[in-house]
């Protein structure tokens, strides 16, 4: 059997194949082919490839759908089809036997955000320099699966559960729908709540990707969809809750069922449908001293589940043994759909793999440097070769996954010479890194960004660190710190911000190089409304880390509480001096401008938030109410008329003008305002709800029961909508 390719048990031909040349046999078949020369193994390569995807009748038609789905925090020992008895992944496990399944798969990196960079654009963290979420953003430089499959005519649109995937972050370059908005309209049930974070629950995720779905183009189409549900905390819904042997398998086996009825839905509408599953990342769940992801680089958090189906163009039921990693899924689904690949990327073209060829010559490579941005500790890297695994820390290490899958042995002492080898290939190739990535990746972190996070279990993140820093205390050698810190952020979640201060009050003198932790006990004083100490904690950090720029935001936060505006309006201003590309410092200095009463420099405020970030509704609105709650209707048509003419591709912005017109007496100019924001985004079910109320507010019922129709093909479940239909006297 050619390397890396597992033999199937002898049950004649493959599921959904037949059998017609001694090629195809051997490579795809049950039969195991001889060990040839070189010359002889590649030959054979190429020829699989060549006929393999379509096979003996002629080549089929092309792809006209792509779904992909990612599986938020999924460990691969979880499902049936890597070897789980508990039965919790009976979809999956379907899938997987009529597609490919990849054993050997690993993340880039074991967080969410840096992940689905990797994922989207078959680039390493190396290239992308996204390294942690909240703080970092895809630059709009880089390549996403969506911008070339938008680029060759395919329709895009993105489903997203959680806030590490937010648009702000980068993600949704090339989707013409990237539907984040965690929050459901009203009339539709509301999302559960993870302490102080909101996310959709996978039911929630599979009925909006079924109406986003049905939205898409059926000439080709491609649409992602997030779940997030086996992330912390465990909550699945009834009747998951309770049914297996841990809340994590309950959260497992709830992903599992509602990704199965997405997939039921995809293959009922089109059967040939290519479909990828893969997780970002696993969940330690205690392995390792590590309670959930992110801080080590051990399987229980790197190996990912890899699952590739696609009906007559890979073949049913092959399992793949070769290591892989989540750079390598882009570049494979370009070649299998035939679409140009950016010259620049990581991954590899697996379809050779999977025609029997040999691994591909590349890197298959992870980091973490959360470790570094959070606690100041060290940064880790990893290099696979084969089954040998080298993870460069202070202290080295060493593993053989195939005498060890759970790293228990460090053959690094052992195995010197290996050891050293592996250390030279990985700094050759980090020798190739573009050494502005995480600079150019840098984004920023407001206040609600960084409680949502915090509520995830990850923490606030400074900057990167230079090459010229020591690397800092080895993460293996912190696990009882990291577990207090743990300790110290279920006791703020509970309210005890006492108890919590005193645990990081003692860590900070464990490790006084962390001096992110008085940004973390800053944050606690603050909500415990003790303001003069926070502002002494948050002026620490930015003595020691000026460009971090959430602290700024916070210490105004702690000064205003004190009645320090002129200061407070100073650390906003210093803020946005750092992250030019937000306008969150200038919504923020506005909103307390206006409680002050200080009204005209609310208002310059907000239109500098606006302009700041034009596709952002939140601000264009803020600006709206604010004019509309002083009676000035016709000052925000004026105010947003002019920041539509300089951000004309935003419809945010439209939406809000359309509001101030019609606030203003002006109905027909609304709906002219509307119509252009629909050319947009025809699926903005917003500005057709707009639409509809000023039709039937013209007594032209007929249009606005056109308009709720429309939102209703789009979102079903939408109250507003079937309430206006009825009181369009059309009720559906």
């Amino acid at each position: 059997m050619p390397a890396g390719v597992k033999a199937r048990p002898r049950s004649g031909n493959p599921p959904g194949s037949t059998v017609c040349s001694g090629v195809l046999r051997d490579a795809f078949g049950d039969e195991p082919p001889v060990r040839t020369a070189a010359r002889a193994l590649s030959a054979l390569a190429a020829a699989v490839v060549a006929l393999a995807p379509w096979g003996c009748g002629g080549r089929p038609a092309p792809a006209r759908s792509l779904v992909l789905i990612t599986i938020d925090t999924l460990r691969a020992d979880r499902l049936g089809c890597y070897g789980d008895p508990d039965g919790l992944t009976p979809n999956l496990d379907r899938l997987a036997g009529e597609g490919v399944l990849f054993e050997d798969a690993s993340t880039a990196v074991p967080i969410t955000l840096p992940s689905h960079a990797t994922l989207l654009t078959g680039r390493y963290p190396t290239a992308t320099g996204v390294l942690d979420n909240g703080t970092y953003a895809l630059p709009d430089d880089d390549v996403t699966l969506a911008e070339s499959l938008r680029d060759a005519g395919w329709d895009t649109a993105a489903v997203i559960a959680a806030f590490p995937l937010k648009r702000r972050f980068g993600l949704d370059q090339g989707f013409r729908i990237y539907d984040d908005a965690i929050e459901p309209p009203p009339g539709r049930p509301q999302p559960r709540m993870r302490v102080n974070f909101v996310e959709r629950d996978a039911r929630a995720v599979t009925d909006r990707a079924l109406e986003v779905w049905r939205a898409l183009d059926a000439g080709r189409r491609f649409l992602w969809v997030h779940y997030f549900d086996p992330h912390l905390p465990y909550a699945a819904p009834p009747p998951f809750a309770g049914r297996h042997a841990s809340p994590y398998d309950d959260e497992v086996a709830f992903a599992d069922a509602e990704a199965g009825r997405l997939l039921e839905a995809i293959r009922a509408d089109d059967p040939a449908a290519v479909v990828v599953v893969v997780a970002d990342h696993g969940e330690a769940l205690g392995d390792h001293g590590e309670l959930n992801h992110g801080l080590f680089l051990y399987q229980s958090t790197v190996h990912v589940p890899m699952i590739v189906r696609a009906p007559g163009r890979l073949p049913a039921g092959r399992r793949v043994t070769a290591p892989v990693s989540l750079a390598d899924v882009a570049p494979t689904l370009w070649a299998l759909l035939g679409v140009p690949a950016p010259a620049d990327v990581d991954g590899a073209d697996l379809l050779p793999l999977v025609g029997g060829g040999p691994p591909p010559e590349r890197p298959v490579y992870a980091e973490t440097y959360l470790p570094r941005l959070e606690y100041r500790f060290s940064e880790l890297k990893m290099l696979r070769r084969g089954p040998i695994k080298y993870i460069d820390a202070p202290r080295p290490e060493l593993y053989d996954l195939v005498g060890d899958p759970r790293e228990a042995d460090d053959l690094s002492a052992r195995r010197s010479a290996d050891a050293a080898a592996m250390a030279d290939r990985l700094r050759g190739f980090l020798a190739e890194a573009a050494p502005d990535a995480g600079a150019r990746a840098r984004t920023a972190l407001d206040p609600e960004t960084e409680a949502k996070l915090r509520s995830l279990g990850y923490l606030a993140a400074g900057s990167a660190p230079s090459g010229s820093e020591e690397r800092g205390r080895d993460p293996k050698d912190m696990v009882d710190y990291f577990r207090r810190h743990g300790e110290a952020n279920v006791a703020f979640m509970e309210n005890r911000f006492d108890d919590g201060i005193a645990i990081l009050r003692d860590l900070a003198s464990r490790a006084p190089e962390n001096f992110m932790i008085h940004h973390h006990i800053g944050s606690a004083l603050l909500a415990s409304g003790r303001y003069a100490e926070a502002e002494a904690e948050f002026r620490a950090v930015l003595a020691r880390a000026p460009e971090f720029s959430t602290d700024y935001r916070l210490l105004a936060t702690a000064q205003e509480r004190q009645g320090k505006l002129e200061e407070a309006a100073a650390s906003y201003r210093a803020e946005a001096a750092l992250v030019p590309g937000s306008g969150r410092p200038y919504e923020l200095l506005g909103r307390m401008m206006e409680a002050w009463g200080r009204f005209d420099a609310a208002v310059a405020a907000y239109r500098e938030a606006v302009a700041r970030e034009p596709s952002e509704a939140e601000f264009s609105r803020r600006l709206l109410e604010f004019r509309l709650s002083r009676g000035e209707a016709g000052l925000a048509v004026g105010e947003l008329s002019a920041l539509v003419e300089r951000h004309s591709d935003a419809p945010e912005l439209r939406i809000a003008l359309a509001g101030a017109e019609r606030r203003a007496g002006r109905p027909d100019d609304a709906l002219e305002t509307l119509s252009a924001a629909l050319e947009l985004e025809p699926y903005r079910a917003d500005a057709l709800l707009a639409v509809a109320a000023i039709q039937l507010e013209n007594g032209r019922a007929d249009l606005a029961a056109a308009a709720y129709r429309r939102v209703l093909a789009l979102d079903p479940g939408n109250a507003e909508a079937r309430e206006g239909l009825v009181r369009a006297g059309t009720p559906r």
